[in-house]
């Protein structure tokens, strides 16, 4: 899958994340943009990815920079901010999953599943001077399916941008963006964009120093073995770089900082030294 990262004109779209701060302030943002935080704890970078046994106040920090950063910013009032998750955090869900189609009528054979349903719910957060104040939603319009991630795909591309570009008919990628609940209903504000949106976040209190106890140590963090998560990071990394002489295997028992080094590394070869 991550061989395309490396082509052109795809490759381009790559950068570090100081980028994003740059391009938001001189009001020079791609079109759509995303962002991927840090998945691994060292003690100059903690993980900002919120997965466990990481300290989700380095993610909210990282919200707080990135609203702050575009906040100020010259496109405020043309940018959406999205927050999205891709899991629930362990937590239980008393509402059962809906039925869903197919996205393409594949079913997995290794573990049986035919992707005819949904999986737990995730908040979502969309961010907008066009959007009214205090909006909550709980479910879509009764008329549509159901929000899933492939939501973001039939709001932004066949609910905003396909029609400003003059597109005739959606193009859509599977039954499921097809089917997904779609939440451009949410930029309500026909007139103005709304000016009392705050300039900046509270600020955020480290969980580090609040429960010293729960979290390990971040001078402890490169030395503990890396999660299967962080295993797939690095086969995205060596696929991404081309990196030929990769054995997946061998990684079952790499530590956090040689995860680190070789993910850097290999990352420096794809963005170019960014």
């Amino acid at each position: 899958m991550f061989k395309d990262m490396r082509r052109q004109p795809a490759l381009s779209s790559f950068h570090a994340m100081h980028k994003f701060y740059e391009d938001v302030a001189a009001g020079d943002l791609p079109t759509y943009s995303w962002v991927e935080p840090r998945y691994y704890d060292t003690p100059r970078y903690p993980a900002s990815d919120m997965h466990p046994d990481h300290d989700v106040s380095v993610g909210d920090q990282l919200i707080k920079d990135m609203y702050e950063a575009i906040r100020a910013g010259p496109l405020w009032n043309k940018t959406a901010f999205i927050i999205t998750y891709d899991e629930h955090g362990g937590f239980f869900d008393h509402v059962p999953p809906p039925a869903a189609p197919s996205p393409d009528g594949i079913s997995s054979t290794d573990d049986p599943f035919d992707f005819t349903r949904l999986g737990v719910r995730v908040p979502t957060l969309v961010i907008s001077p066009w959007t009214a104040k205090g909006t909550v939603v709980h479910a879509p319009p009764a008329e549509q399916g159901q929000y899933d991630h492939t939501s973001l795909i039939a709001t932004v591309v066949h609910k905003l941008f396909e029609p400003a570009a003059g597109f005739p008919a959606p193009s859509f990628l599977t039954e499921r963006d097809a089917w997904a609940a779609t939440f451009e209903h949410l930029f309500t504000m026909e007139a103005s964009p709304r000016t009392d949106c705050p300039l900046t976040l509270p600020d955020v209190g480290s969980h580090r120093l609040l429960f010293p106890d729960t979290l390990p140590s971040l001078e402890a963090s490169p030395l503990r073995t890396i999660t299967e998560l962080q295993r797939e990071l690095v086969a995205v990394a060596a696929g991404a770089s081309e990196d030929s002489a990769f054995v997946f295997a061998a990684t079952s028992d790499w530590t956090v900082a040689k995860a680190v080094e070789y993910v850097a590394v290999r990352m420096e070869l794809l963005l170019g030294g960014e």
